[in-house]
């Protein structure tokens, strides 16, 4: 019997609601030489009554798991296929009729192609649509490396997914990200921007859980940048102090639960064994003063004319690197004293980032959702949420303040980001930017109730 040539598999978790609605997307392609697992991983709902009603059709497969998540079933199912390529369909998400046929087409078509992934359109738990996105043509525009595709509705080239040693098996979300990051720099990848598929948002679905994928998509950066990260000297961390310009003077002595700021900081960086060295760059030798006792910590005198608000970080930046990176070759966190509770897995991230991406800065942003408007001769123009159709091009982002990892070699070209800036996000509570009593005082309640 000959093997199909394309598998697809759904994977459900209690995802009863929407299971018969995904199986019937499959079932009403129009290309036809697919089979198609059905992958029960635990449910305790209606999920296995509704996956026997498919029992006897001749296409579909069934297999029972108990809660092994995605990664180990993707790698069950690439183990157990006989067919070319591999697609994914989310319990909750449905297929176009024609996705099939269309991608199938170009891994037909273009052998060297790993991989390939759609446009889609957003779709409420009821099945009302309200959005397309459109995503980066990679054609035109490589620089997609911290926007992969999602990891469902993507057809991948299963001997490509064999050649790499399947999906890592220690993460519990972003599988896609995981696969795309072992794929982008060895293999060819295509998108077609056309809407193939209907992506489902609602209260219970993996996106709506932003920790869980925060933090998995940071172990997934960490474990590919990891080699290259070693072969980096110096990593520096600067926390730039002063004594005035703020709305309180000394802001870095400022008691936030039992600590000053700098030294609740200095906490957090002290602990990651990357960093070689930490510069306390103040105007005020009192700072000095109170320092934690650590060899890594390092104090650089600047004068005051270097800390006042119109002033550059990067005036004070060249004077330290040309101590501590003479040759520009490391890289710097710039940690300003005003964000004190950016996490130390926030500032690891965004190394990583910089290191994957080959980019020259990364700063941590936040998407704005809001309406944005910039005036026109004719009157207003909104810049951002054109309507229904949403594009990786008209997203907007809002630097946060919090943070900045920056290529040391900028510095030789007088630019502190360089051209090519690539942005993580990350919890609100941790870009908390300190300009006012209101802030310190919450800052100081949550370091005294850490549990909130």
């Amino acid at each position: 019997m000959k093997s199909p040539s394309v598998c697809i598999y759904i994977s459900t978790f209690n995802y009863g609601t929407f299971l018969r609605e995904a199986i019937e997307s499959v079932l009403r392609q129009t290309f036809g030489d697919w089979e198609l697992f059905l992958v029960n991983d635990g449910s305790n709902d209606n999920s296995n009554k509704i996956i026997s009603e498919y029992k006897n059709h001749p296409k579909i497969k069934h297999l029972n798991t108990n809660k092994i998540g995605l990664f180990k079933i993707a790698n069950k199912i690439i183990s157990i296929t006989k067919a070319k390529y591999i697609i994914r369909l989310d319990a909750d998400d449905v297929f176009d009729e024609n996705i099939l046929l269309v991608l199938s087409n170009y891994l037909e078509k273009e052998k060297d192609l790993s991989l390939i992934y759609p446009d889609y359109f957003y779709m409420d738990a009821n099945g009302l649509i309200f959005a397309s996105e459109r995503r980066q043509n990679v054609s035109y525009n490589k620089h997609v490396l911290d926007i992969p595709p999602n990891g469902a509705c993507t057809m991948m080239r299963i001997s490509v997914l064999k050649e790499i040693g399947g999906y890592s098996e220690n993460f519990f979300a972003q599988d896609g990200y995981d696969i795309w990051n072992k794929i982008i720099k060895k293999y060819k990848f295509k998108n077609v921007n056309i809407p193939l598929f209907y992506y489902r948002r609602h209260g219970k679905n993996l996106t709506s859980k932003l920790k869980i994928i925060i933090d998995n998509k940071r172990k997934i950066k960490s474990k590919y940048s990891i080699k290259k990260l070693k072969q980096i000297k110096p990593i520096l961390a600067v926390i730039p102090c002063r004594k005035y310009f703020d709305f309180v003077e000394d802001l870095w002595n400022q008691d936030v639960g039992n600590i000053n700021i700098l030294n609740l900081i200095l906490n957090k960086i002290l602990k990651y064994n990357m960093i070689n060295e930490v510069i306390i760059s103040s105007d005020d030798i009192e700072t000095k003063k109170t320092l934690l006792k650590d060899k890594k910590i390092k104090f650089f005198k600047r004068t005051t004319d270097l800390t006042i608000r119109s002033r550059p970080v990067i005036d004070s930046l060249e004077k330290i690197l040309n101590k501590c990176d003479k040759k520009l070759k490391g890289i710097t966190v710039i940690w300003p004293i005003q964000c004190p509770q950016i996490k130390l897995e926030t500032v690891q991230e965004a190394i990583n980032s910089l290191i994957l991406n080959d980019a020259d800065s990364c700063i941590v942003v936040n998407e704005v959702t809001n309406p944005i408007f910039q005036r026109q001769e004719t009157g207003l123009r909104q810049l951002n949420n054109k309507g229904f159709l949403i594009s990786d091009f008209d997203k907007l982002y809002l630097d946060t303040r919090s943070l900045i990892v920056i290529k040391n070699s900028n510095l030789s070209t007088g630019s502190l980001l360089g051209s090519k800036i690539v942005g993580i996000n990350t919890l609100d509570d941790e870009t908390i930017y300190i300009d006012s009593i209101t802030k310190l005082n919450f800052v100081r309640y949550l370091n005294l109730n850490k549990n909130v």
